[in-house]
C-alpha cells in the first residue's frame, strides 16, 4: 500500500509493475465543523484549535492576550501578541526544536499576567506536544504525568508517533542528573 501526496492509496506489484488504486481523496478525515472547545492546562496556558484563534469575540472571551500558532497562520487582533512557528504535524519534524523558543514567550508572558493560547490545526498533536513539554519542564514532570494530565484536561490530544518519542528523548534530558 502507497499512500500518495493526495492522499490517495494504490496498491502496487513491484514485481509486475502493476497498480490498483485502492483510494482517492484526502488521507484524513475531513471535518468542516469549528472545534470551539477551549482547554485551560494550566493557569494562563490555554489550548485547542485553530477555530478559536480566528474569533476575536472567544479570544477576548477567554482573555486571552497571547497566541502561539503552530503551523497555522491566523489573522491577528489588535491588542493580541502573536507568535507563529512554521511546524509540520509529521513524525520525522523536531518539534522539540521550537520548545526553547516557545517556552521562553510563555515565560515572559505568564510573568506579566497573560493569557496564552496554544494552537495548531485541531488542537491534538503539535499545540498538545508543545503544552504537554512546557508542563514536562514547568512542573517537573515526566512525559507519561504530563501527558495524563493534559489528556485529562482535552481528551482529543493524541501526539503523532515522533512527537511522543521526542518527548520521551526530552524527559531524559530533563531528568539527566
Amino acid at each position: 500500500m502507497v499512500r500518495h501526496t493526495d492522499g490517495s492509496l494504490s496498491k502496487e506489484d513491484v514485481y509486475s509493475g502493476s497498480r490498483e488504486v485502492i483510494s482517492t481523496g484526502f488521507g484524513f478525515v475531513v471535518d468542516n465543523k469549528p472545534n470551539l472547545e477551549v482547554t485551560e492546562v494550566i493557569q494562563g496556558l490555554l489550548m485547542g484549535s485553530q477555530d478559536v484563534a480566528h474569533s476575536e469575540a472567544l479570544l477576548k472571551n477567554y482573555s486571552i492576550n497571547c497566541v502561539i500558532s503552530l503551523g497555522i497562520e491566523v489573522p491577528n487582533f489588535d491588542g493580541i501578541k502573536y507568535l507563529f512557528i512554521e511546524v509540520l504535524d509529521l513524525p520525522e519534524f523536531r518539534i522539540t526544536d521550537v520548545f526553547k523558543q516557545c517556552f521562553s514567550f510563555i515565560d515572559i508572558e505568564r510573568e506579566h499576567g497573560s493569557v496564552i493560547y496554544v494552537h495548531c490545526n485541531a488542537g491534538i498533536s503539535r499545540s498538545a506536544s508543545l503544552v504537554i513539554g512546557y508542563v514536562m519542564k514547568e512542573l517537573n514532570m515526566n512525559f507519561e504525568m504530563a501527558y495524563s494530565l493534559v489528556k485529562s484536561k482535552r481528551t482529543s490530544v493524541r501526539p503523532n508517533e515522533g512527537f511522543i518519542k521526542q518527548l520521551q528523548e526530552y524527559e531524559k534530558k530533563l531528568f539527566e542528573t
